[in-house]
């Protein structure tokens, strides 16, 4: 077998994304059917003789086997828990930051009270900063969240971090000093010096963009900023990878060969280096993947070898998901795969089948002119394709996970590409002058450098992010299907003779596939309403959106993650928030959403935390009782009006209406001319429900009011629909 680890590491990646979509469960019988398969494969002469079939089976049954172990162990005994006080003693290990006036710890649990493991990683926040340095001892009253099963919750899992919550600042917290410090602390403390350097020698917003290209720091940045990178399609800038290690491993290994000169000894001291920024920036997967693979790189340098980058990129993979089944929850490390395995079965192919187009000529003069300028075009060529390489095979995840395409990625990345790996050279230079005191004016020479040139690449990530359609949102039903249509197209132009030759065609078909497909989408789309009630068990959660935009109406909902999946987006352009004291969901929803604007009703329920976060909208609007309110959100108006305090809300269309009633709330307290409407979505009893003209009723309640709703609401209506009985219920509707 000639790439014996690409195969197992591919196997078992593909594995693993497959249990975390199917479940634990799937995940087992799955594994057994393939191990049978394995065992038939084995008694089969003709089959057993091609090791690969064997092999990918083993490994992708032994993948799934080690998810389900994973699952039963770690997460199963959780994820039932609910939101709970309770008294947690834990040692703090990782750098707090602090975001919009709060302050994020990641702590380790050493004895938690109740039935949570003793055990555990915690990510709390705090409206107040807490007196301690790292591996210091809390111990304090905490309100532990729900178990999160949400796309962000499993990115929380994927690093350890079963639970979210928050510490009681009001109460009596205990802090003990510990003096006997983990290897680790020195290096979490050289991240700090680092972070402290930067932001000592540049401006805050250089300084940011410094930390989270050196660093992987991307808590600098708003959710609305990091969707400026996304949107220009250079979020990988940020979110440290291949680029920035081989960038640096170069640097050292040139440096390293001035001092050594022999090859052997000059990887040695690239490979340290290599360890400690994997340690530095925190060990996570999309770095690790390019870590091990720059350390298979540097070994096969040092024992005059070649390395294989198929062979690295499947042992590389092996190896993180071998100790933690779910860091395929980590999209990073998905698109830092998919992306390095595009570029190197792309890239040499491209690149050699361009540059034979370009400079192979028949034409002497031409030939001559061409040749005068071989490096740069090169160098320009080199760029691009590896964007496109890389982009290609990164899209499919790029689109399952965030369902869209930035259009002017390739344009971004050709003037930024160069800028970004000189940022990086001189940066580290200026970070050792800065520690070194002689050399700290050879630092601020370089800090200037560092400034001017991170201040073009961030000029142009603002110009591309403010182009016209600099995103495509790729969330309409044709997007599977052009998807899988590419996918049999690549297969079959991969089986076929003469490939090479039908490349174009194979292009150009997916190419006009998707054109259509969002052409369509646009001219039927366009205009739309989309109206969804969420599965949020006892309150109501509606959102509503048109034309890219979204706006929330949250009254007194359960489940904030069930609206956040249904938002598909961290821009909200307006959010309705009924105040309930009793529901911290909305603390939890809003402090993942960038709100431009936010309406709070019973503003004097809304506790301490609640009301820090939604002072970060850029526009608060607190309304009181008995007012009628009217919003013009594209062209539908949302109407509210809040009655001893209970909140109704109307949406009146072009075309239809909707009346949002509240849990108790009374009929006859909402205008006259919100009594005909065409549907009428209710969490629980109302009085006076006579009044109401409607042919549809949709509940939103959980299991346990569910039926003696629906058979209390079946006499005023002919339609009654439950989220907890069909999920969420969507509507479109063309305004």
């Amino acid at each position: 077998m000639l790439r014996p680890f690409a195969v197992i590491g591919f196997s078992w990646l593909g594995a693993l994304v497959a249990a975390l979509i199917l479940g634990a469960s799937a995940a087992l019988y799955t594994a057994i059917t393939l191990l049978a398969l394995f065992v038939i494969t084995l008694m089969i002469p003709k089959i057993r003789k091609v090791a690969v079939y064997s092999v990918a089976l083993c490994s992708a049954s032994l993948a799934l086997i080690s998810f389900c172990v994973y699952y039963a162990l770690v997460l199963e005994p959780v994820e039932n828990m609910t939101e709970t006080e309770t008294t947690v003693t834990a040692r703090l290990c990782d750098i707090p930051y602090e975001r919009n006036g709060v302050c994020w710890y990641t702590f380790q649990t050493e004895a938690v009270d109740g039935d949570y493991p003793n055990s555990m990683k915690l990510m709390l926040s705090s409206s107040k900063a807490l007196d301690m340095d790292l591996y210091d001892t809390m111990t304090a009253t905490v309100v532990i969240y729900d178990y999160d099963d949400s796309s962000y919750g499993r990115y929380l899992h994927s690093k350890g971090i079963l639970f979210s919550g928050y510490i009681d600042v009001y109460s009596d917290i205990m802090i003990e000093e510990t003096t006997d410090k983990p290897f680790y602390y020195y290096i979490l403390s050289l991240r700090q010096s680092i972070s402290d350097k930067i932001e000592e020698l540049l401006p805050e917003e250089n300084a940011n963009f410094l930390q989270a290209v050196l660093l992987g720091n991307k808590t600098v940045y708003t959710s609305s900023e990091k969707a400026e990178f996304s949107s220009a399609g250079v979020s990988h800038i940020i979110a440290v990878s291949g680029f920035h290690l081989s960038v640096l491993t170069q640097m050292l290994m040139m440096v390293s060969l001035k001092i050594f000169k022999r090859k052997s000894f000059s990887a040695a001291m690239p490979a340290v280096f290599v360890v400690l920024f994997m340690a530095v920036t925190g060990f996570s997967p999309s770095v690790m993947r390019a870590g091990i693979m720059q350390l298979i790189v540097l070994f096969s340098i040092m024992t005059y070898r070649e390395a294989d980058t198929l062979n690295s990129l499947g042992l590389a993979v092996f190896l993180i998901c071998l100790f933690n089944p779910y860091a395929v929850a980590d999209t990073g490390l998905l698109l830092s795969f998919s992306a390095t395995l595009g570029i190197a079965v792309f890239y040499p192919r491209m690149m050699t089948y361009t540059s034979e187009c370009i400079f192979d000529v028949y034409n002497l003069k031409k030939r001559k002119l061409r040749n005068k300028f071989k490096t740069p075009i090169l160098s320009l060529l080199s760029i691009i394709l590896i964007t496109v390489s890389a982009l290609i095979f990164s899209l499919p995840v790029s689109i399952m996970s965030f369902q869209n395409i930035a259009i002017y990625t390739v344009l971004t990345n050709l003037l930024i590409t160069v800028p970004v790996s000189v940022i990086i050279q001189c940066a580290i230079i200026m970070l050792v002058c800065a520690f070194i005191l002689p050399l700290v004016p050879v630092a601020h020479i370089l800090a200037l450098v560092c400034g001017v040139l991170s201040g073009f690449v961030l000029s142009c990530i603002h110009a591309a992010a403010a182009l016209p359609y600099s995103v495509v949102t790729l969330d309409q039903t044709f997007v599977p299907f052009w998807i899988l249509g590419t996918i049999i197209i690549a297969l079959l132009l991969y089986f076929s003779k003469n490939y090479q030759e039908k490349i174009r065609f194979a292009v150009l078909t997916s190419v006009i596939m998707l054109s259509v497909g969002l052409v369509s989408s646009y001219v039927f789309d366009i205009d739309k309403l989309y109206i969804t009630i969420a599965d949020v068990g006892e309150g109501t959660a509606v959102v509503l959106r048109k034309n890219n935009h979204t706006s929330v109406i949250f009254l007194s909902a359960d489940d904030y993650s069930a609206v956040s999946d249904v938002c598909e987006t961290d821009n909200i352009d307006y959010f309705l928030l009924d105040g309930a004291q009793s529901n911290r969901s909305a603390e939890k929803l809003i402090r993942q959403l960038d709100i431009y604007t936010i309406q709070v009703y019973n503003e004097e329920e809304a506790y301490d935390r609640l009301y820090q976060w939604i002072k970060q909208s850029e526009n608060v609007v607190f309304s009181s009782d008995n007012s009628l309110n009217t919003v013009s959100w594209q062209e539908i108006y949302i109407k509210s009006i809040c009655r001893d305090g209970l909140v109704y809300v109307y949406i009146q269309t072009d075309g239809s209406t909707m009346l949002i009633l509240p849990e108790d709330g009374d009929c006859s307290d909402v205008p006259d001319d919100w009594l005909n409407v065409s549907l009428c979505i209710v969490s629980g009893s109302a009085e006076n429900m006579d009044l109401i003209q409607t042919d549809t009723i949709v509940i939103s309640s959980d299991e346990a009011n569910e039926e003696t709703l629906a058979e209390l609401f079946c006499a005023y209506c002919s339609s009654v629909y439950s989220t907890c009985v069909s999920g969420d219920i969507c509507i479109s509707i063309l305004d």
